[in-house]
């Protein structure tokens, strides 16, 4: 009689541990997208610089979903999917821009709804995208033209002289 009531004392502390085990495994996966309220789209940029999953997608300054996954195209051209809410409806010709919270700050993924009839819906694509402006770029380039005006102005000062 005693290993009987021990066999079903076991039995229950195993069932205890599988149910506990179980409900763990909800938790973790709906919180990360079983039925979650969201859909996925993508959209392809050129440079997808400092972009990392996980991170933010807003629309009008309001957060409105994550980057889910970042990979490349066969023309070697960053397909960015996105995770979005589901009481966020985008037209067909919404767009994506990749832009710096601020001087220094992380990038995100800023969305404008558009005005079309026609949406997007789950899998599909936004095909008006702009790229991620990196600083060095900037830097760069406002170096090279200042070099083009300081080179006329040398130029000009030069035919002057007699």
């Amino acid at each position: 009689m005693n290993a009987a009531k021990r066999d079903i004392y076991e039995t229950w502390i195993g069932a205890g541990i599988v149910m506990v085990l179980v409900s763990i495994v909800v938790l973790v996966f709906g919180a990360n997208g079983l039925g979650d309220g969201s859909y996925q789209i993508s959209a392809r940029f050129s440079r997808a610089d400092g972009l990392s999953t996980g991170g933010m997608v807003r629309a009008a300054g309001v957060p409105v979903g994550q980057i889910e996954e970042l990979r490349l195209d066969e023309d070697f051209r960053a397909i960015v999917v996105l995770r979005i809410d589901d009481g966020v409806i985008l037209d067909t010709d919404a767009t994506a821009s990749i832009v710096t919270d601020g001087l220094f700050g992380q990038k995100f993924i800023q969305l404008d709804i558009g005005g079309s009839d026609d949406l997007i819906g789950e899998g599909q694509e936004i095909t008006f995208t702009e790229d991620s402006l990196v600083l060095e770029d900037l830097l760069e380039l406002i170096i090279s033209r200042a070099k083009q005006v300081r080179r006329k102005s040398d130029d000009a000062a030069t035919e002057k002289q007699p």
